[in-house]
Order: C-alpha cells, then sequence, then structure tokens
C-alpha cells in the first residue's frame, strides 16, 4: 500500500488565518481524523421558569409547555434533552427556582432580589 504526499499549502497571512473554517484531517482510507469546528452542533438551551402561577418550558426561547407543577416541567425538559442529545445534539436544561415569599415582598419594595438559577448540561 503506497501513500500519496499532500502538498503542502500556501502560507496564509495572519489576517486571513483567523478567518478561515476549519476543515478535518482525513485518513488516506478517506476516514475523518478530527472533525470540523462547523460540524458541532448548537447547544439548544431548554428553560425551566415560574412565571404567572404556572411552569413554563422555552426551547431556544420558543414556547414548549405550562405545567402545573414543578416536576412534570422538569420532566418534559429533560425528555427533549435527551431526544436532541440521541440525534446528536447537545442541551442545556436552565432552571429558575421560584423566589420565596419574603423574596417577592422585598421585590414588591423595589429591591432587586437575584434569581436563583441552575443549568444541567446533557452532551
Amino acid at each position: 500500500m503506497t501513500y500519496i504526499a499532500a502538498q503542502p499549502a500556501t502560507p496564509l497571512s495572519r489576517s486571513t488565518m483567523a478567518a478561515q473554517p476549519a476543515t478535518e484531517m482525513r485518513l488516506p482510507s478517506g476516514n475523518a481524523l478530527i472533525p470540523s469546528h462547523s460540524a458541532i452542533a448548537p447547544v439548544a438551551i431548554l428553560r425551566v421558569e415560574y412565571r404567572r402561577l404556572v411552569w413554563e418550558v422555552t426551547r431556544d426561547g420558543k414556547f414548549y409547555g405550562h405545567y402545573h407543577e414543578r416536576q412534570p416541567a422538569l420532566d418534559a425538559a429533560v425528555a427533549a434533552a435527551t431526544a436532541i442529545v440521541a440525534q446528536s445534539g447537545r442541551a442545556d436544561v436552565v432552571l429558575e427556582h421560584e423566589s420565596s415569599a419574603a423574596d417577592r415582598s422585598a421585590h414588591d419594595r423595589g429591591v432587586c432580589v437575584p434569581r436563583s438559577v441552575r443549568t444541567t448540561q446533557f452532551r
């Protein structure tokens, strides 16, 4: 079996090197060694948030569902994330916790109260 050596690429100036898209390296058999950066799927964001007396789930900022309880909303977000990963995608589930009664009363007085946020990555 003989291998054919690739011709060296012409050098690029520093300004054009950053602008060039990443390519994948291939073995002589045609199998890819390193995937290009453009082949990496974007991360889908599934957000679970308590709003207007219901738990709302959104996917990439678009409505996904309303739930009366927190656990079914989380289950739906995790199921969607699992389905995305099964199709070779990536997903993050972001849970914004419901603020306590003390936090809500402070917010009503005009005090800024940070929300508790928890993110789980599915890869």
